[in-house]
């Protein structure tokens, strides 16, 4: 299981609440470690030796189908990921990262190899064989998740949401998109937020964080619209994908003639890690 870097968490809050958008990276370069990198880079790679960056272009022959495995979506590589052959130490490698450039660039994943491996002057050449990647996604929808997989790795794109559109529900939904019952009549309607700048706090550098800057104000119910347990983050403003969800911390009985329901400044946090 691969952690995100603290640039890629940046990226996809722009992507998905905010004005800057995700571009599809030209390849995904693959490099080996001998001291840790962290969420915000560093750590010492592989130098000499004949070493390289393996680059890997995201194309549906390089990487897997999203799937869901244990309630996450995985990703992982189709075909052998080859370093050149060594031919001076290039030391006990410990970590792998996964970079948008040849040399230098933007960290995007890394993780620790399950085990260390001392890689010696004239050993074969190291090699991630299929299926040995596996990169994990759980950002609370499936369709986000597979979207998501899609832009990094594979060949589709995933176009920036034009709208955001907060809806309110009487029963939890799943991350598949499932199993919610939405409010209906009484002057219901989604509330649209798009992401822009303005409506989307900056992910403060490391935690990978996002919030509503201001409120989201529902219309004034005018029949019961019953009792709201959670809201959901859609892609349209009828039926659309299931982009965002979250419990509130206590059920609330909407009546007619109630005040405008609203989720508060800063009560929606999303979280990429």
């Amino acid at each position: 299981m691969s952690a995100t870097s603290d640039y890629l968490e940046g990226k996809i809050i722009d992507h998905l609440f905010r004005t800057g958008t995700l571009a599809k990276p030209a390849a995904l370069y693959f490099a080996l470690f001998i001291a840790a990198p962290s969420d915000a880079g560093g750590g010492t790679e592989v130098s000499g030796g004949g070493y390289a960056r393996v680059a890997v272009p995201p194309t549906d022959a390089n990487f897997a189908a999203a799937s869901l495995s244990g309630g996450v979506t995985v990703t992982s590589n189709s075909g052998a990921i080859t370093y050149p052959a060594p031919n001076a130490s290039w030391g006990t490698v410990t970590h792998f990262g996964v970079f948008d450039a040849a040399s230098a660039g933007n960290l995007l994943f890394h993780a620790a190899l399950t085990a260390s491996k001392v890689i010696a002057n004239g050993d074969p050449a190291p090699s991630w064989q299929p299926g040995q990647f596996a990169m994990t996604l759980n950002y609370q929808s499936d369709w986000l998740e597979a979207q998501l997989v899609n832009l990094l790795f594979r060949t589709a794109a995933f176009a920036k949401p034009t709208g955001l559109y907060y809806g309110l529900l009487t029963t939890a939904v799943t991350d598949a998109g499932t199993g919610g019952v939405e409010c209906s009549g009484g002057s219901y309607a989604r509330v649209n937020m798009p992401p822009l700048d303005a409506n989307y706090a900056a992910p403060t550098t490391g935690n990978g964080v996002t919030s509503n800057v201001g409120a989201v104000t529902f219309p004034s119910p005018s029949a019961a619209w019953g009792s709201v347990v959670e809201f959901a983050i859609y892609d349209a403003n009828v039926a659309g994908n299931l982009v965002a969800h979250a419990t509130f911390p206590s059920a609330k009985n909407v009546n007619s003639g109630d005040l405008a329901p609203s989720i508060a400044a800063g009560a929606f946090s999303w979280t990429v890690a």
